[in-house]
């Protein structure tokens, strides 16, 4: 039985899933590996890590294998995948890969009625986004150093990052072009001109 139905986007079990291929560990173990890592998506999450870990054994798709205690800290159980686990990451993983599931970033969104907005507002909106996104490549490219030059992690470790710097160098350049078409009158809009083409969008949907 396939869990990838239960919930495709569930990048905290998928990350447990996957790091416990390497080793077995317990989830505080797990817990570090993530921030070591950098694994943005999974971070600053202890309930639903460990809710994540829950689920997985109660699904058979990793089991315990000892439990210890150190000192005053509580019980820690390590747990390690089973072969249906390992059968389920790597269907689950490829799936994902093929088939991502489809959002709908939010600036993508807010970019879809920035013509609501007077231009002025809306070039210095983007001029602002320019720059949180000049620090987000920034401290990403130091993570990037630390990853495979402290740690030396091998490259396909760190592919996510690679992916994140590439997509958000390319928003940002996109970004500074529209500001500078906004500056030049390139790209212009004229509030009664906007408003006939909705009216006729409008009128058409009610046909439709």
């Amino acid at each position: 039985m396939s869990n990838r139905s239960r919930a495709t986007n569930d990048v905290i079990a998928l990350t447990v899933l996957t790091l416990l291929t390497e080793q077995p560990m317990h989830p505080y173990q797990i817990q570090g590996v993530i921030r070591q890592r950098h694994k943005e998506w999974a971070m600053g999450r202890t309930r639903s890590l460990y809710h994540a870990v829950t689920k997985l054994a109660d699904d058979g798709l990793i089991e315990p294998v000892e439990t210890s205690r150190e000192g005053k800290w509580p019980e820690r159980t390590v747990y390690r995948i089973t072969e249906k686990g390992r059968e389920e990451q790597a269907g689950w993983l490829g799936d994902l890969i093929e088939h991502p599931v489809p959002e709908h970033p939010l600036f993508l969104v807010a970019m879809s009625f920035v013509a609501c907005l007077p231009q002025a507002v809306a070039a210095e909106a983007l001029r602002r986004r320019a720059i949180a996104l000049e620090g987000m490549i920034a401290g990403v490219g130091v993570w990037q150093r630390a990853l495979t030059g402290e740690l030396r992690l091998p490259r396909v470790l760190v592919l996510e990052v690679e992916l994140f710097l590439a997509l958000h160098r390319a928003e940002l350049e996109w970004t500074r072009a529209i500001v500078a078409e906004i500056e030049t009158g390139t790209l212009a809009w004229d509030e009664a001109k906007l408003a006939f083409h909705r009216q006729i969008t409008i009128s058409k949907g009610e046909t439709a």
